[in-house]
């Protein structure tokens, strides 16, 4: 033994230095020795407590650190430092071979106490500095997480990820963000085109058709999404689990243009049976001031679905001021180009005939399933030309109209039942309609409101039927048969109900082109029906005027009322009496007449002055006439028929004819009575008197009473 190790050892073995550094002492210290190097074989190994924890070599190169329980490295930093080499792919490299339970390849812990009072803390942090200009960098990744199955295995209810962020909290401090990615660009650097996050696969087709998943946990049981890959019909996929096990695709449209693109989400072709839709929401869509809100061009099932239950407001264009007059809160439309609009819908056939009920490029139903007694207007359309502002404005050119409805070019033929219908509002009752007192029911209503006035020196009506062109409407109003129990009801109105002016072949018709039928006892054809309580004044059922307007020495005939009473076909069987009468005129008291000074009249006819009359064949107040050409084979033939059929009552005629006026000449003039008439041809003599055969007339002159002799012989006797 040299004399270096016998020093050391000592001698007896025990009191040397080499002995005092491998016994422990009581504070339990290696004793102090230095040892400058020491040197294992290949097999060699330092042991520590047992063979389970040792430090040797497994071979030239390859340090081996063993324990059976655990590795603890403790020093305020711990540094591994590698010479780069390309014999070295991974320096580092922890493997654990198949674990049986829950377990980290790498487990990092910083436990921040309260002496932490600012700074980054990372748990696991991985840096790539890259150096040397002009080097082509085929790769370079600060973190790199991988997921490898070797084997086909199944899912289960666990979590497989290459990547797991997790944040847990207790109380109320939560973090900024699960996962946060920065971009540090130093001086100089431009990272505009460096995206944030790439979602990459090794070849089309070959990786995850879904972009993200939010919501709860994955279903144990992976659905079939709709087949494609990640990039489907200029969409991404995404996946969203509503609830637990509820696994849903969903889709985000994708667009090439940059910056104010103009078309914002385009969902091309005929991939989108819904294109948008939109569930329960305060406003559905809201679009302010774009080139074009919403495109949708192609053929589709449904453009826009919004099924809502409290959808208030599903779209907004613009925004409605405050006093709703006031301008430059909502679109603006003025100085825009021509046919321009909040909303346009443009639609066509493609040039097929089309197939279906009904098939409308706008279409608005409000189903009313509730009882509806707070008050509230419920309308299906609504549209609203508002003059706003509190000044005043002049429309010199132009139409403003709150709808504009059909315009048709070229030729268009309508046959069998066919129908090209401008406005068509259709009401469909299923069950009893009951309107009340004070309630309307109407299938439109033109109504004017508010407390201003017009001033009317044009045209200004409720409803306007008129021709700006060449062709003009048959038929301006029609009500079909049997359509309305009443055609056409005017209630009160401060001027006319109906006024018809200008040039007509025929004002007003009624029956004139197919005659009515009014066979129903008490109907009419037309019924004037009025009331009148004024004290002063008089009062005209149906005024009807003709105003001719001469022309030389040409004339014609003017009939201001003309009634006319045809009996058509043959009439067999003798019914009850009847009576065909052109013209019928009544008089009634229903309640109590006591006035002295009125006349009450069935009919009156008046000759009125005026005028400059030069003249004049015959001039009647009452013309009677009879152009019967034979007379029927029994009853009785008059010019003037009077009647006083209260025969049973107590009420006695004054006078058959009661004539007022000292300015007439004749009582009667009978021309051209004589020849086969009621005068006779001959004379009975002027002093012939047959008081046996004759009867008197009475007659009352001035207040007094004279006779009028009958005789029944005739002028032979």
């Amino acid at each position: 033994m040299s004399e270096t190790i016998s020093k050391h050892i000592g001698e007896g073995f025990g009191k040397g230095e080499l002995y005092a550094a491998l016994a422990y002492d009581a504070g339990d210290a290696f004793g102090g020795m230095k040892i400058k190097n020491v040197m294992f074989d290949t097999t060699g190994k330092a042991y520590f407590y047992d063979s389970g924890m040792y430090i040797g070599a497994s071979a030239d190169g390859a340090l081996v650190i063993a324990s059976d329980t655990s590795i603890t490295l403790e020093a305020p930093t711990v540094n591994v430092s590698v010479t780069a080499s390309s014999a070295f792919t991974d320096p580092v490299t922890i493997t654990l071979t198949d674990p049986a339970t829950t377990v980290n390849g790498l487990y990092s812990l910083i436990d921040a106490g309260v002496t932490w009072t600012g700074g980054n803390i990372v748990a696991v942090r991985g840096k790539v500095a890259v150096n040397g200009a002009g080097n082509n960098i085929v790769s370079a990744t600060g973190v790199w997480a991988g997921l490898d199955f070797a084997d086909a295995i199944g899912l289960g209810t666990g979590l497989t990820c290459a990547i797991n962020a997790e944040v847990s909290s207790d109380n109320a401090t939560c973090p900024n963000a699960i996962v946060y990615i920065q971009s540090l660009p130093g001086s100089g650097a431009n990272f505009a085109n460096v995206p944030y996050l790439v979602f990459s696969e090794t070849a089309a087709g070959t990786g995850s058709n879904i972009l993200f998943e939010v919501g709860h946990a994955p279903a144990a049981t992976v659905p079939t999404l709709t087949s494609g890959t990640l990039f489907y019909h200029d969409t991404l996929q995404i996946a969203v689990n509503k609830t637990a096990g509820n696994r849903t695709a969903y889709f985000i449209p994708l667009s090439t243009a940059q910056g104010s693109f103009t078309t914002a989400y385009p969902i091309v072709t005929t991939y989108a049976t819904t294109a948008i839709s939109i569930a329960t929401c305060t406003t559905g869509i809201s679009i302010v001031a774009p080139t074009t809100g919403i495109s949708l061009t192609g053929q589709m099932t449904t453009g826009i679905s919004m099924p809502g239950a409290l959808t208030y407001i599903p779209i907004q264009i613009g925004v409605k001021s405050a006093d709703n007059v006031t301008p430059g809160e909502g679109m603006k439309l003025a100085g825009l180009t021509d046919n321009s609009g909040g909303i346009q819908i443009y639609c066509d056939d493609g040039g097929v005939a089309a197939v279906g009920e009904v098939i409308s490029p706008f279409r608005s139903r409000y189903l009313l399933t509730a009882n509806q007694s707070g008050g509230v207007s419920q309308t299906a359309l609504f549209a609203q030309l508002v003059s706003g502002g509190t000044g005043t404005r002049t429309y010199t050119t132009g139409a403003f109209r709150a709808a504009y409805i059909f315009n048709q070019q070229g030729t268009t033929t309508l046959v069998t039942s066919a129908e090209c219908l401008g406005i068509n509002q259709a009401t469909t009752l299923a069950g009893t309609m009951t309107v009340g007192v004070g309630c309307t029911f109407a299938g439109i209503d033109i109504n004017i409101a508010g407390a201003g006035a017009i001033s009317n020196s044009g045209t200004a009506a409720g409803l306007l039927i008129r021709a700006s062109g060449t062709p003009v409407w048959p038929v301006g109003v029609q009500i079909p048969d049997g359509d309305t129990l009443t055609g056409i009801s005017i209630g009160s109105c401060a001027t006319a109900g109906i006024n018809i002016e200008g040039t007509h072949t025929l004002a007003l018709g009624i029956g004139s082109t197919t005659a009515l039928t009014t066979a129903t006892t008490a109907m009419s054809a037309v019924k004037v029906q009025s009331a009148f309580s004024a004290t002063s004044g008089y009062h005209v059922g149906a005024w009807f005027v003709g105003n001719y307007t001469g022309a030389g020495a040409a004339g014609g005939s003017v009939y201001a009322l003309r009634g006319h009473a045809a009996v058509t076909g043959t009439q067999t069987t003798v019914g009850a009496e009847a009576f065909i009468v052109g013209v019928h005129g009544r008089c009634a008291v229903t309640g109590t007449a006591y006035n002295s000074s009125a006349v009450y009249a069935g009919v009156l006819a008046q000759m009125l002055g005026g005028g400059t009359w030069t003249a004049a064949n015959k001039v009647y107040a009452l013309w009677v006439d009879n152009q019967l050409a034979t007379n029927p084979t029994s009853g009785t033939v008059a010019m003037v028929g009077i009647r006083q059929n209260n025969n049973s009552g107590t009420a006695v005629v004054d006078h058959v004819f009661d004539i007022y006026g000292a300015n007439i000449a004749n009582f009667i003039n009978f021309d051209s009575c004589i020849s086969s008439g009621f005068v006779s041809s001959g004379s009975v003599g002027s002093t012939a008197i047959h008081k046996t055969a004759c009867k008197t007339i009475k007659i009352l002159i001035d207040g007094v009473d004279y006779y009028l002799i009958a005789s029944t012989v005739v002028e032979s006797s």
